[in-house]
């Protein structure tokens, strides 16, 4: 794991010019901004018993209180069920809130009218897991669902029934066919969701279940009789119908589509690559690594459009910012395999914080594994009429935990950030952004840096970001902020800096502590621990050796209102207010911070390593780029890892393929337990196919030679 180095390169920062001109930035923050409205839009019921549900236009509230919750995709059914109760204790610990999920259609009726609800399928099992770890649900029953799923979750007997050929995509259909308010279509809707509501009865939140929010379709901009907002109202009364009667119903609002005003929440996107990019090149910068203030610029689904979406004219101001589909990392596609590094994938939902979320959504947070199918692979491909081909089976999408079960580094980072919205939730929530005098307009100008300022006209969370997927940028040398707040000028800070490349980071302004202000700080806040030895601000360390702490000489008792600080354990330093009250300050290291979590209103620090290795199986060539691999007595938790070049690679036990991996120059990585008995018995075969120059596909490495090359076969334990 490169942690540290990631932290080093951050700290390394040239020395100041003191002679160069300060590159100034300034944020004028209105003297009045308007509250957030309420009673806009229409809540579904709560438990009597509690919590209480509820949505301003920036925010939800839980129990009357704003709420920024963190929201993580899980898809049980590309999941051992066996499985699901661990990885759902790692979102908990990840910080997620929500557990949103997919319902395949072509998984659970893959023959029509038998429904399988079974082992890896049991909705009702995972959704009653996700309560017991603390977890609420955002269910997601389509009907189409896209997902990189074989027809985007339609089975293929869809098809006869509507006149598409064997070539015709089951995605848009006839305009009389599917996704829309066709008797024949809605017919099927009332029997699948009528199938879902009975396996989820009960766990709705008003009966005490998990379950808060339902998305109905997915990606959908149709418009017109029986189309549109009409077909989308149509699906949310049959959901209802069938029990799913929850707080919230949501919507995708990307690519400028339809949403039913007062009864949808519309939930945005933003990914690091564009792997169904239909070119083979490098692509432009990608908008979420700047702070644009526009929700719904995105191009995701364009692939299934014809035409672009158009700008959009919708008036949004009665939604907060919610996301639902920000990436940490990429599905590949055979002819686009982004490898999507730590800060890529973290960066995104940061800068999407930084322009007003009330919510973070992550698709996926945690990868899976296609299941098999009764009559078919249940991948996407463009053999069912689509864009592109993806792997038969892995659905590992680079994210923080990975198809293997594997926590990735990007976990640790994001952590950190889901500390600051949930510890600090209640102060960021009401705000708006603003940016300042002088930002990019387009996402390929590095001429200036990049930040934007979280404001409720009172308090201020700047936010900063030097880093763009792909293009390196330079360090920011001189750089200084005024904010204009409150009727005071602040410079933060009091001295200009320098961003390092690749440096993100929060500080506050004007931040209101306890009877104290802090006028500003060179850390992020992170945590703050309310236990019987008082109230205890945990800061990060950014991008500075030791961090600035400027108070308000007004709202402290004594001399002193500017702190310099080591970071460290031993950092803590008191500040007495003029209210009476004692404050403390605590700042970590940036590697403690990736470290740091709560329990029982106590700060313990997580030891992060790296997959130790336990050993190499037996590797065999049994043929041309054909090699037999034995694992036998395998420890719980044990993790194959497969360092190669070449196309494809695929995993077999007996003639059943299990796994699968394109060359993309990260190492091959599947997990073993749920085979250790079958492995006991038999090898593992694996094939890698030939990379020819005949086969275009855009790489962000070096492309490897045609023949396939298996460099390692390791056992590791995470």
């Amino acid at each position: 794991m490169n942690t540290r180095l990631l932290i080093t390169a951050f700290l390394m920062m040239p020395a100041l010019h003191v002679a160069a001109a300060t590159d100034l930035y300034r944020f004028d923050v209105p003297e009045e901004i308007p509250a957030a409205k309420s009673g806009l839009l229409e809540i579904g019921p709560s438990n009597p018993d509690g919590p209480v549900w509820d949505c301003t236009s920036r925010y939800m509230t839980l129990d009357g209180k704003p709420f920024m919750p963190v929201m993580g995709e899980f898809h049980f059914s590309r999941y051992p069920a066996a499985e699901w109760d661990e990885e759902l204790a790692k979102m908990k610990a990840g910080g997620i809130d929500i557990v949103s999920t997919y319902l395949f259609w072509i998984h659970h009726e893959e023959e029509e009218g038998v429904f399988d609800f079974s082992g890896q399928r049991d909705i009702r099992r995972f959704v009653e897991l996700c309560q017991k770890n603390g977890l609420y649900v955002w269910l997601r029953p389509g009907p189409w669902c896209h997902a990189e799923v074989r027809n985007g979750g339609f089975p293929d007997w869809l098809r006869g029934k509507f006149g598409l050929k064997e070539d015709e995509p089951l995605y848009r259909g006839k305009r009389d066919g599917i996704r829309s308010n066709s008797p024949q279509y809605l017919e099927l809707v009332e029997k699948l969701f009528g199938a879902y509501g009975e396996q989820c009865k009960g766990l709705m939140a008003k009966d005490g279940g998990p379950v808060i929010g339902v998305q109905v379709e997915n990606e959908y901009r149709d418009e017109g009789p029986g189309l549109g907002t009409e077909h989308l109202e149509k699906l949310i009364e049959i959901a209802r119908k069938h029990g799913f009667n929850v707080p919230f119903f949501s919507v995708t609002g990307w690519m400028n589509a339809p949403i039913p005003e007062k009864i949808c929440l519309p939930m945005f996107d933003g990914y690091p690559a564009a792997p169904w990019n239909g070119n083979t090149k490098k692509l432009p910068p990608r908008p979420v690594y700047r702070f644009d203030l526009e929700r719904g610029a995105s191009d995701t689904g364009a692939d299934l459009y014809a035409t672009a979406s158009k700008a959009s004219k919708r008036d949004l101001s009665a939604y907060p910012l919610m996301t639902c589909e920000i990436g940490v990392g990429n599905q590949v596609t055979a002819h686009r395999r982004p490898w999507v590094g730590t800060l890529d994938g973290v960066v995104p939902a940061f800068t999407r914080l930084g322009i007003g979320a009330g919510s973070v959504g992550y698709y996926v947070y945690h990868g899976g594994t296609n299941p098999d199918g009764e009559f078919s692979t249940l991948q996407e491909s463009r053999a069912t009429g689509y864009y592109n081909d993806y792997p038969v089976k892995s659905y590992d999408f680079e994210a923080a935990i990975r198809e293997s079960g594997r926590i990735d580094e990007k976990y640790y980072y994001l952590r950190k950030m889901h500390s600051f919205m949930h510890d600090f939730g209640e102060l960021l929530a009401p705000t708006v952004a603003i940016l300042p005098d002088r930002a990019p307009e387009k996402n390929e100008d590095f001429s200036m840096a990049r930040m934007s300022l979280r404001t409720d006209g009172r308090l201020g969370f700047l936010f900063v970001n030097n880093h763009v997927r792909g293009y390196e940028q330079p360090a920011r040398e001189n750089v200084q902020v005024a904010v204009g707040i409150g009727g005071r000028e602040i410079l933060v800070p009091s001295e200009p800096i320098t961003i390092p490349s690749s440096a993100y980071f929060v500080w506050p302004v004007n931040l209101p502590m306890d009877g104290a202000t802090l006028l500003y700080a060179t850390a992020q806040p992170q945590l703050v621990l309310n236990n019987g030895n008082g109230k205890t601000y945990v800061f990060a360390q950014t991008i500075t050796e030791k961090a600035e702490y400027v108070f308000d000489a007004g709202t402290v008792l004594g001399k002193r209102a500017r702190y310099s600080v080591e970071p460290g354990l031993d950092s803590a330093f008191l500040v007495k207010t003029r209210s009476g009250d004692v404050i403390r300050i605590l700042t970590l290291t940036a590697e403690q911070a990736l470290q740091a979590l709560t329990v029982d209103d106590g700060l313990i620090l997580q030891e992060i390593s790296a997959p130790v290795k336990i050993g190499t199986p037996g590797v065999e060539p049994v043929g041309e780029n054909e090699w037999s691999i034995r694992c036998c007595d395998l420890p719980s938790g044990a993790l194959l890892r497969i360092a190669y070049t070449g196309n494809v690679a695929e995993l077999y036990l007996g003639d059943r393929l299990i796994y699968d991996n394109f060359y993309n120059g990260e190492v091959f990585e599947v997990g073993l337990d749920r085979y250790a008995e079958e492995l006991k018995m038999q090898s593992l075969t694996l094939r890698i196919s030939p990379l020819p120059e005949s086969i275009g596909v855009y790489l962000d490495v070096t492309r490897p030679s045609e023949n396939p090359v298996l460099e390692s076969v390791e056992l590791v334990v995470d």
